[in-house]
């Protein structure tokens, strides 16, 4: 079981941190925002009352990205390969955690922003993993959740609500759906998602 460390700490919302980087202690999860103690009582940073945008680089190995509720029930998540990029939303009284597995310690870098409120969403999550088998990074979209740029060759796994959208992101052009998250998908399922871009590709060429 991964014990829980302290990273960043805000304070208030005004001191908000423009490119902090941290290490990761290998096999820990690190609590970079949120409120009251940790696990084994270890302090956890103060809480903040309102809506950020954290965006992560990560500058080594691989790690897992997880945003808690304030008492400590996972809400999403994803996996975010090196050098990968990915702006998460942390919701009033969320906490967001960054962790490694066992093996060489981690290092991300850490920007906040500001970030609207969105909709209130209620009801389940499923797990399911995003696969990119390509050579080629894949910028996306999960509104309100994340924007993860899947690196080569890696394999994201995500926690979404049914009817999420999922869309692609070109550096040029309009941003593309190429997912919507079923309510029928089995739990643990892979999904390819350079065949999602490839069909969402011919699809609009044949409307086009």
């Amino acid at each position: 079981m991964r014990r829980l460390i302290t990273g960043i700490s805000l304070i208030g919302c005004v001191s908000l941190y423009q490119g902090q980087t941290v290490t990761i202690p290998a096999g820990y999860n690190m609590l970079l925002t949120g409120g009251g103690a940790g696990q084994d009582g270890l302090p956890a940073p103060q809480g903040t009352d309102v809506a950020l945008e954290a965006t992560l680089t990560n500058l080594r190995k691989d790690i897992d990205v997880k945003v808690w509720s304030a008492s400590g029930e996972p809400l999403r998540g994803f996996g975010l390969g090196r050098r990968g990029v990915a702006t998460v939303y942390v919701g009033p009284g969320e906490r967001l955690l960054v962790s490694t597995d066992e093996g060489r310690d981690g290092k991300v870098k850490v920007t906040y922003e500001l970030a609207p409120l969105p909709q209130a969403a209620e009801g389940k999550t499923i797990s399911f993993v995003l696969s990119n088998p390509t050579l080629s990074s894949i910028p996306l979209e999960v509104p309100g959740v994340m924007n993860p740029n899947l690196s080569p060759k890696s394999e994201s796994g995500v926690a979404l609500q049914p009817g999420q959208p999922i869309y692609w992101t070109p550096r040029k052009g309009a941003r593309t759906l190429i997912y919507r998250v079923p309510d029928n998908l089995m739990p643990g399922t892979m999904l390819d998602v350079s065949d999602l871009l490839e069909e969402a590709k011919s699809t609009k060429s044949v409307r086009d």
